[in-house]
Protein backbone atom coordinates (compact mmCIF):
# COMPACT_ATOMS: atom_id res chain seq x y z
CA UNK A 1 0.00 0.00 0.00
CA UNK A 2 1.38 3.59 -0.93
CA UNK A 3 1.97 5.69 1.64
CA UNK A 4 -0.66 8.70 1.16
CA UNK A 5 1.23 12.16 0.52
CA UNK A 6 0.30 14.91 3.48
CA UNK A 7 1.46 18.70 3.58
CA UNK A 8 0.75 18.94 -0.09
CA UNK A 9 3.08 16.98 -1.99
CA UNK A 10 5.03 15.36 0.53
CA UNK A 11 4.98 11.62 0.98
CA UNK A 12 6.73 12.46 4.69
CA UNK A 13 5.66 13.00 8.09
CA UNK A 14 3.48 15.71 8.70
CA UNK A 15 5.95 16.97 11.83
CA UNK A 16 8.63 17.62 8.54
CA UNK A 17 6.93 17.65 5.51
CA UNK A 18 9.70 19.01 3.07
CA UNK A 19 12.13 16.71 4.09
CA UNK A 20 14.53 15.18 2.73
CA UNK A 21 15.65 17.92 1.06
CA UNK A 22 16.21 18.83 -1.73
CA UNK A 23 13.90 15.96 -3.58
CA UNK A 24 12.75 15.67 -6.95
CA UNK A 25 9.53 14.92 -5.26
CA UNK A 26 9.10 18.56 -5.22
CA UNK A 27 9.84 19.13 -9.21
CA UNK A 28 7.03 19.63 -11.41
CA UNK A 29 6.92 19.56 -15.30
CA UNK A 30 6.63 22.92 -16.86
CA UNK A 31 6.83 23.51 -20.16
CA UNK A 32 7.31 26.95 -20.20
CA UNK A 33 10.92 26.80 -18.03
CA UNK A 34 14.45 26.79 -18.92
CA UNK A 35 14.77 23.57 -17.80
CA UNK A 36 11.13 21.98 -17.89
CA UNK A 37 10.89 21.74 -14.45
CA UNK A 38 10.04 24.28 -11.62
CA UNK A 39 9.94 23.46 -7.54
CA UNK A 40 6.17 22.58 -6.43
CA UNK A 41 5.78 22.65 -2.67
CA UNK A 42 2.08 22.29 -0.92
CA UNK A 43 0.43 25.04 1.13
CA UNK A 44 1.80 23.37 4.03
CA UNK A 45 4.67 21.83 3.18
CA UNK A 46 7.15 23.97 4.64
CA UNK A 47 7.30 25.33 8.37
CA UNK A 48 5.07 26.99 10.12
CA UNK A 49 5.39 29.91 12.82
CA UNK A 50 4.22 29.64 16.40
CA UNK A 51 0.88 30.74 14.73
CA UNK A 52 0.29 27.98 12.96
CA UNK A 53 1.08 30.26 9.88
CA UNK A 54 3.38 28.71 7.16
CA UNK A 55 6.16 29.99 5.27
CA UNK A 56 4.14 30.82 1.61
CA UNK A 57 5.53 28.22 -1.13
CA UNK A 58 4.54 30.58 -4.22
CA UNK A 59 8.45 32.64 -4.50
CA UNK A 60 9.86 28.63 -4.77
CA UNK A 61 7.58 28.20 -8.06
CA UNK A 62 9.83 30.40 -9.67
CA UNK A 63 12.67 28.15 -9.32
CA UNK A 64 13.97 25.63 -11.70
CA UNK A 65 15.45 23.33 -9.41
CA UNK A 66 18.01 23.37 -6.54
CA UNK A 67 21.55 25.32 -5.92
CA UNK A 68 24.47 23.78 -6.42
CA UNK A 69 25.43 24.15 -2.62
CA UNK A 70 22.10 22.83 -1.64
CA UNK A 71 22.97 21.00 1.75
CA UNK A 72 21.25 17.98 1.85
CA UNK A 73 18.57 17.41 4.61
CA UNK A 74 16.66 14.49 6.10
CA UNK A 75 15.01 13.10 8.89
CA UNK A 76 16.04 9.70 10.58
CA UNK A 77 13.90 9.54 13.65
CA UNK A 78 14.93 7.01 16.76
CA UNK A 79 18.54 7.43 15.81
CA UNK A 80 21.10 7.61 18.82
CA UNK A 81 22.92 10.78 17.39
CA UNK A 82 25.42 10.79 20.49
CA UNK A 83 28.43 9.84 19.12
CA UNK A 84 27.66 12.04 15.17
CA UNK A 85 30.37 14.80 14.21
CA UNK A 86 28.20 18.54 15.25
CA UNK A 87 28.75 21.70 14.10
CA UNK A 88 31.49 21.87 16.87
CA UNK A 89 33.30 18.27 16.04
CA UNK A 90 33.34 18.23 12.19
CA UNK A 91 36.57 16.27 12.54
CA UNK A 92 34.56 13.60 13.69
CA UNK A 93 33.19 13.03 10.49
CA UNK A 94 36.36 11.87 8.87
CA UNK A 95 37.49 9.38 11.09
CA UNK A 96 37.60 5.52 10.70
CA UNK A 97 34.78 4.83 12.57
CA UNK A 98 32.61 7.57 11.65
CA UNK A 99 29.15 6.29 11.95
CA UNK A 100 27.98 8.21 8.85
CA UNK A 101 29.90 7.99 5.73
CA UNK A 102 29.25 10.99 2.80
CA UNK A 103 30.89 10.52 -0.30
CA UNK A 104 31.68 13.22 -3.09
CA UNK A 105 31.01 11.47 -6.45
CA UNK A 106 33.33 13.83 -8.40
CA UNK A 107 36.35 13.88 -6.10
CA UNK A 108 36.17 10.35 -5.45
CA UNK A 109 36.47 10.80 -1.59
CA UNK A 110 34.56 11.12 1.46
CA UNK A 111 33.27 14.62 2.35
CA UNK A 112 32.56 15.76 5.43
CA UNK A 113 29.29 15.96 7.40
CA UNK A 114 27.85 16.73 10.40
CA UNK A 115 24.67 16.59 12.33
CA UNK A 116 22.43 19.93 13.52
CA UNK A 117 20.04 19.25 16.47
CA UNK A 118 16.45 20.90 16.10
Amino acid sequence: MDTPPVCGVTPSTSAHCALPWPSNVFLTEDADARNRLHVDLGADSLPANNQGVHIAPEPYKRMDGYGLSAPAIALFPNVDDSNFATEYTVEKSMEADAQILLFDDQRRDRARSLLCRP
